[in-house]
């Protein structure tokens, strides 16, 4: 044969080149393949190239194992598959384990990397951080039994028992609902719900007005057509506060018969 169809030389074997550069070399301009053949299937193990690439669609110069047929592909040690590739693309783990590792930063990604439409988990070395993050304006949900259990928004509004959060924190549901805050403990303190108010921002609070509401409990009735306020336990600054000085006053508030809004009741001053 000539050169190009192959050669032996010195302790190298070349098929398709003349001048092998390893103990054995397989060169093609089209497919350069080693082909696995057992008789009744076979598998191809080379370098796909934009003509006569192993697997349609395969980048310019990729790596490509490719299984002919419905078949899998399976990767082993010690006796055992570790990891199996089905048919139709489904990539399992055996034994429950799948470590991804990096010096600072690891993750996972679902979807389309290269258009930027995907979601990631991932762990941040760096500062410990470990984060599930969907790269595009959608929620991140959570399921169990095949139905939505809680939501957070892309603004981060979290939605628990429904997809739809128009507050910070949403609970609903079609029947019971509710809120338990539970304490144990050998004193006599209980469990507390703490509301906290500053003006500014949170990276720079600023002190409180002289009428600032800094905690309200408000309830709500459907009419028909929207929700409609029945009645509000509020807490309100009630003149000047300073280090040390918060005077408050405690205002309770309800609908009248063939009103929308709430009017204050009674209200109980600092003094």
């Amino acid at each position: 044969r000539t050169p190009a169809d192959g050669a032996i030389v010195a302790d190298k074997a070349g098929i398709g080149t003349g001048s092998p550069g390893r103990l054995l070399e397989l060169s093609n301009a089209t497919n350069p393949a080693l082909r696995i053949n057992n008789g009744n299937s076979t598998a191809d193990i080379g370098v796909a190239s934009s003509a006569g690439a192993l697997l349609t669609g395969a980048g310019d110069d990729d790596l490509v194992i490719a299984r002919n047929g419905a078949y899998g592909i399976a990767i082993g040690t010690n006796g055992t598959t570790r990891m199996a590739i089905s048919s139709a693309g489904q990539v399992e783990v055996a034994s429950g384990n799948a470590h991804i590792s990096s010096a600072t930063q690891s993750s996972l990604g679902f979807g389309n990397i290269s258009t930027n439409t995907y979601a990631k988990v991932e762990y941040d070395d760096t500062n410990g951080n470990f984060n599930i993050n969907n790269t595009r304006a959608y929620p991140l949900r959570f399921l169990t039994t095949d139905a939505l259990r809680m939501s957070v928004s892309s603004a981060g509004n979290v939605a628990i028992g429904s997809s739809a959060a128009s507050e910070k924190l949403h609970l609903m549901a079609d029947g019971s609902v509710g809120t338990r805050i539970e304490r144990a403990s050998s004193d006599g303190n209980s469990g507390v719900l703490d509301f906290y108010k500053t003006r500014g921002t949170l990276g720079s609070k600023s002190i409180v007005g002289t009428a600032d509401t800094v905690g309200a409990l408000r309830v709500y009735g459907y009419d028909g057509s929207n929700y409609i306020q029945g009645g509000e336990l509020a807490f309100k600054t009630n003149g000047t506060c300073g280090v040390n000085d918060m005077p408050t006053q405690f205002v309770v508030s309800t609908t009248a018969d063939g009103a929308s809004s709430p009017t204050e009741r009674m209200t109980i001053t600092p003094a």
